[in-house]
Order: structure tokens, then sequence, then C-alpha cells
């Protein structure tokens, strides 16, 4: 057991403090006590699904906390997690306002429908659906098979958002050299270009000769 005195004593805050590499039992101080009041402490689970936790918890972001008791900017797993009118965003992993639309109104992202709601989308748009009834580690084969704000992985089980599809960290790109000039660098054996746009995309420079379509044309001989 690990013992942690966080700066706040809200237990959403709380879990923003506590490492999601924690396991077992990890107990948490709470200011506002007298010291050495055995008040001043209680235990956090630590938790993969929701069977490692007691009746009536739920496993959010790797700990059990009661079922909606998580506030704005808390860690989550999925949107049951969140208190009333939130839902756990995929790109944060945390609590956040969540929308007002209804079943079957448009939508372009989770934010824009009510927390027991997911945005399927399809094309450029989408629209507010319910969702699966798949929970932490459930064997999925999409992601509306999940239960709202999971996501299903790439093994096939729903997970966490974020965890299934981390975001993007983007690239470090270097600078360009004096003079201005416009690149279409083609990559070589054991030379790389320093960045994929360096060879404007799309183009066929990289397709194999051996695999390539052929472009000739057998014309019939002339009488």
């Amino acid at each position: 057991m690990r013992f942690i005195r966080p700066s706040l004593c809200i237990l959403p805050a709380i879990l923003l403090s506590i490492p999601t590499a924690a396991s077992g039992q990890v107990a948490i101080f709470v200011d506002g006590f007298e010291t050495g009041d055995a008040r001043n402490w209680f235990t956090v689970i630590a938790c993969e699904v929701v069977a490692d936790c007691a009746v009536g918890d739920v496993c959010a972001a790797g700990f059990c906390v009661a079922e909606g008791s998580v506030g704005v900017g808390g860690q989550c797993s999925a949107n049951r997690d969140c208190a009333t009118s939130l839902y756990c965003s995929p790109s944060g992993g945390i609590c956040l306002p969540a929308g007002s639309g209804l079943e079957d109104d448009h939508c372009s992202s989770g934010d824009q429908c009510t927390e027991d709601l997911v945005c399927e989308l399809y094309g450029l748009g989408g629209t507010c659906e319910a969702a699966g009834a798949g929970d932490l580690g459930d064997g999925c084969t999409a992601s509306s098979d999940c239960i709202a704000g999971l996501a299903c992985g790439p093994l096939g089980t729903c997970d966490r958002s974020i965890d299934a599809y981390p975001p993007f960290p983007g690239v470090a790109c270097a600078g360009d050299a004096a003079p201005f000039k416009a690149f279409f660098q083609v990559p070589r054996p054991g030379q790389p270009i320093p960045d994929f746009f360096r060879l404007p995309f799309p183009n066929d420079a990289r397709a194999s000769t051996s695999t390539a379509p052929s472009i000739s044309r057998t014309f019939p001989a002339r009488a």
C-alpha cells in the first residue's frame, strides 16, 4: 500500500494526482481533519475491469470509484464514470460537459450528444445513437459494441478511448535552409528523406516496378 497526500481532497481531483500505473490499494490523505485522525486516510482500489471493484463501483482510469462521481477534469474511462451532464472525452480521458443531442440528431463528435449516447460517424457526419453493452475488457468488433465512452481497440476489446487510440503526438520538423525551394525529393536506399512530404503525395515514386500495373496497350494490326 502506498500513501499519497494530494493538494485537493475531492475524489475526482485526487484521481488526477494518482499515477495510473499504481496497483493494489492506495491510501489517500484528505486535508481538513486533525493530524493523526483516522479519518485522514481512505483507500482507493486499483483496477483493470469493473469486476475488480466493489458492487456499485466502476473502474475509472484504473481506480474504483462510485458510478457518476467523477467531476469536470477528473480522469475517466467511460461516460458512466462522470457526473450528470458530463461525458468522458476520448482525446483526454477526462470528464467534460456533454452535449444536448438526442437519438438520431446530427453530430460530428461525442461532445454533441447527451452522456448516454455516442456519435456514430459516417462519411462527413454522424448521428447520436444508443451505445452498446460491452464493458472494459469485453470483446468487441466495433466501438458500437461498447458502452458510451469506450472504444473497440486493436485487440478486439472495449478499452478507454485514449488508450485504444492515443492522440498523435506530432513530429519535430527540421528548419528549412535558404534559399526557398519546392521539394521533390525521392527516397534512395540508405538515404531516407527528412519528412514524408518532401516527396509530394500522391505519386508513384514509391511504387515497386515488380508490382506496378502495366499501362501498355496492344493495338490490332492494320490490314
